[in-house]
């Protein structure tokens, strides 16, 4: 089975088919009771594996195709109302998320239930945002999420299809047909509206992991789960309640106090690590307002504070960003790029940077800034490239050229010696046509020299034949031998008959 697969995607990418027209599912039938279990799937769903020339975007009749790691990113059945709710407004269907998508929705899901926000579409539209990672395939992510995996090996292969046995006409709640775009226009507002401003606050300073809000207990407890499975530990202690909270209200009574109360501890250790820093600080301290550094845990209360602020620490250390888990490109964040471009401001910049007003804006353009920066770098290596490119094309155009002069001089050598070949032959021709000219004319003096001369005369006897073989003239001793000859052949000719003819 595998090797057919193999066979006919190689077949179908060599054709420029889309990814969904060319991945097969590589599940097998033992995977199915793998699924039912992790997925919480009851009888009331039927799943079948698909035929390997099966696709993903064409189910069957009455069955939609949904993946392996959609599951293990806290996808469970029936698929919770509110993410249906919102395919259904963004008009695609919820196969087409990405596995990442489902654990940023579900993890947002929970916080919005927990700070007793309503998970409509409205407030969903107004937190997370929709990428098009290629034709039917979406990833929705927001800025209060973190620790989703970077890659999903081989998830658009791991694919099943699944029933509802229902007899209800849509039991899904939305339409399950795939499509190549999504609309991300906004729904209209509705009255009264959600207050997010706190909530975006308080997520923002703290940055919660995707993996640790979609664990099983957790989706049980918020309803996004029928698998039943008993909350685990305090609730409060799992949202880390008392702390978000308690930043919650110190905020919503004094927004400047917080930041100046925790800015006394970075102060006294700047003014320990030099005497300079001190009196600089110490001349400033009364006209800038107090930085406020991003610690792990910017306040720290134990179970047994009982409510009191807790105590602050006389010695406060250096505290250092992690930039391990930061990714301004795979994981774009505002609040992490602003958090890492507040360390690069220095303190006498920092009230300018305070004061805007808006801190979406100030993430936005913070992400922007991080982002240009770490495209720079490819960016470089790019005109790198392209320079090496060049380089290379030069010295290839360079022997092109050298080789392209000699061929010149070659070709110059060759129809020079045929314009001196054809010189000569134009002189012969020249020398040939005088020759004949010269014969004909020739040939026309001896012709008029015959005409001059008439007929030739009739040769009667032997002398005279004699004399024009030989080219003698006519004398008369040349004649007298011939009568002498002509008579003795006579004589004989009478006595011996014919015999005298014969002389």
């Amino acid at each position: 089975r595998i090797l057919r697969i193999d066979q006919d995607e190689a077949r179908l990418a060599a054709r420029g088919c889309t990814w969904y027209e060319i991945k097969a599912s590589t599940l097998r039938q033992s995977d199915i009771p793998v699924i039912r279990d992790k997925a919480g799937i009851s009888d009331l769903y039927e799943i079948i594996l698909p035929h390997v020339h099966a696709r993903a975007h064409c189910p069957p009749a009455g069955f939609h195709t949904f993946y392996v790691n959609q599951i293990e990113r806290g996808l469970r059945f029936p698929v919770p109302r509110f993410i249906t709710d919102l395919c259904n407004h963004l008009e695609i269907s919820a196969s087409q998320l990405t596995p990442n998508s489902f654990s940023s929705l579900l993890s947002l899901g929970i916080l919005l239930k927990f700070f007793r926000i309503p998970l409509s579409t409205y407030t969903l539209m107004r937190l997370v945002q929709i990428k098009r990672l290629g034709p039917g395939k979406f990833y929705i992510s927001n800025q209060c999420i973190s620790g989703n995996p970077s890659s999903h090996k081989g998830w658009m292969s791991r694919y099943f299809f699944i029933k509802r046995i229902s007899s209800r006409e849509n039991p899904w709640g939305c339409d399950m047909s795939w499509r190549h775009n999504a609309y991300t226009q906004p729904p209209s507002t509705p009255e009264p509206a959600p207050e997010l401003t706190d909530f975006l606050k308080v997520t923002r300073e703290k940055c919660f992991n995707a993996q640790e809000l979609i664990e099983e207990d957790l989706l049980c407890h918020f309803k996004f789960s029928g698998k039943g499975v008993p909350l685990v530990g305090d609730l409060g202690e799992r949202m880390s309640k008392a702390e978000m909270l308690r930043a919650l209200n110190e905020r919503k009574a004094d927004p400047e106090g917080t930041s100046r109360s925790l800015s006394k501890g970075k102060r006294k250790g700047a003014e320990e690590r030099g005497e300079k820093r001190k009196k600089r600080q110490h001349e400033q301290g009364t006209h800038e307002s107090g930085r406020a550094p991003v610690p792990k845990e910017a306040i720290k209360e134990t179970s047994t504070s009982g409510g009191k602020v807790p105590e602050q620490t006389t010695e406060a250390s250096c505290e250092y960003l992690d930039a391990s888990t930061i990714s301004f490109i795979a994981k774009p964040s505002g609040s992490a790029s602003l958090d890492f471009t507040r360390r690069l401001i220095p303190d006498r910049d920092y009230n300018l940077v305070n004061s805007v007003p808006d801190l979406a804006a100030l993430e936005a353009a913070s992400l922007h800034l991080m982002q240009a920066v770490v495209w720079s770098g490819s960016v470089a290596n790019r005109l790198l490239r392209a320079r090496e490119e060049i380089t290379k094309t030069k010295h290839s155009m360079d022997g092109v050229i050298q080789e392209h002069e000699g061929l010149m001089k070659q070709l110059e050598e060759i129809q020079a010696t045929h314009d001196k070949e054809n010189e000569e032959m134009a002189l012969e021709l020249e020398s040939s046509r005088t020759r004949a000219l010269r014969a004909e004319e020739e040939n026309k003096a001896l012709q008029a020299e015959v005409r001059v001369l008439g007929p030739a005369p009739e040769l009667n006897n032997v002398g005279q034949v004699c004399s024009v073989l030989l080219g003698l003239r006519a004398t008369p001793e040349l004649l007298v031998c011939n009568c002498g000859l002509g008579v003795i052949g006579s004589v004989l000719g009478s006595r011996g008959g014919n015999k005298g003819h014969q002389y």
